[in-house]
Parts: structure tokens; sequence; C-alpha cells
């Protein structure tokens, strides 16, 4: 979903999954702003793409805690 609430289209979306690969995800983990925006179990790059494209996913931060709820 994009800022203003329009869905991105199919092309865009499936060209960022492509790119927003574990490697990349963690090269960027070096700058501070994509420190600031991960979580325990996922890195910035990974989170701003889950949350601009896919946020049906659930945030796996809110299910890393010793009292998250088991699936």
């Amino acid at each position: 979903m994009c800022a203003n609430g329009i869905r991105a289209a199919d092309d865009l979306r499936a060209a960022v999954d492509d790119l927003a690969t574990g490697k990349r995800a963690h090269a960027m983990d070096d700058l501070p702003w994509m420190v600031a925006v991960g979580g325990s179990n996922e890195t910035g790059l990974r989170r701003c793409v889950r949350e601009m494209f896919h946020p049906e996913l659930p945030d796996p931060t809110e299910q890393d805690g010793p009292w998250a709820p088991r699936s």
C-alpha cells in the first residue's frame, strides 16, 4: 500500500520483492535509519517492504517475545 492508500502496481511490487534480498537487506543494516526501523527478527529493508507492499503479513517483531502467542 502506498502512502496515499492506493495499492502499488504488481510489477513494482514484484521488482521490489526481487531486489530486497537478504544480502542487500543486511548490507543496508549499516545505515542508522534502517537499524532504527528494523526489528529483532526483521531487517529494516524487509520491514519497509512488508509495511509498504505486504501489510497483510504479520509483524514478526510482535511474535518474538517470551509471552507472544504461539501459532
